[in-house]
């Protein structure tokens, strides 16, 4: 084999490495293309972005990180018992959780700031939430480290911890839209 048939074969592996590589992960223009209605406000990263390892906290005060998820797609989102959109929310990412379970699909929300457990547990009662896993972060440590202030906030992460969309304001997270896209990083990561 000369060098010319040695770097044209090296060069169809490397390509072949590169297809298989990309094709194992969402594409960000083909989720863009699945946003309607509330989704439309969904901002979707052109690469997978670096989260953060600040703890939150369970429901039983024990710490909890984001690595914690890997292996499955997460939507995270922030919340308060005294926000009028996270409350409207809540109920379509309960349906949402409910849904998408059996895809590897984790849907978490994170009560911030100062909500006491007495306030949440009445609230996700009131509501009928029965699906969403609820956590803590009273002291708005990992909404910092995410480099956000503002609530209703959501992220969706890759199976591999890394942010690939997030959504300020609220969101009708049981939509079409929102179920589709959910679906398709669930199918390709």
């Amino acid at each position: 084999m000369g060098i010319r048939s040695g770097a044209l074969l090296l060069y169809g592996l490397l390509s072949a490495f590169a297809i298989a590589v990309s094709a194992s992960a969402a594409s960000p223009e083909h989720i863009r293309l699945l946003r309607e209605h509330t989704m439309q406000k969904l901002v979707v990263h052109d690469q997978p972005r670096e989260t953060t390892d600040v703890p939150f906290f369970d429901a039983n005060g024990a710490e909890v990180r984001l690595d914690e998820f890997l292996g499955s797609v997460v939507v995270m989102n922030f919340w308060a018992t005294w926000c009028a959109p996270c409350l409207k929310e809540m109920p379509s990412l309960d349906r949402m959780s409910a849904q998408l379970s059996d895809m590897g699909v984790e849907v978490i929300a994170i009560a911030a700031g100062p909500n006491p457990r007495p306030g949440v547990d009445r609230f996700l009662a009131d509501a009928q939430i029965q699906h969403l896993e609820v956590y803590f972060d009273p002291k708005l440590a990992l909404m910092r480290s995410l480099g956000v202030f503002g609530i209703p906030i959501t992220f969706i992460l890759d199976r591999n911890g890394k942010e690939i969309a997030r959504l300020t304001g609220d969101a009708e997270w049981d939509s079409s839209s929102a179920i589709a896209i959910i679906e398709y990083i669930a199918s390709q990561s």
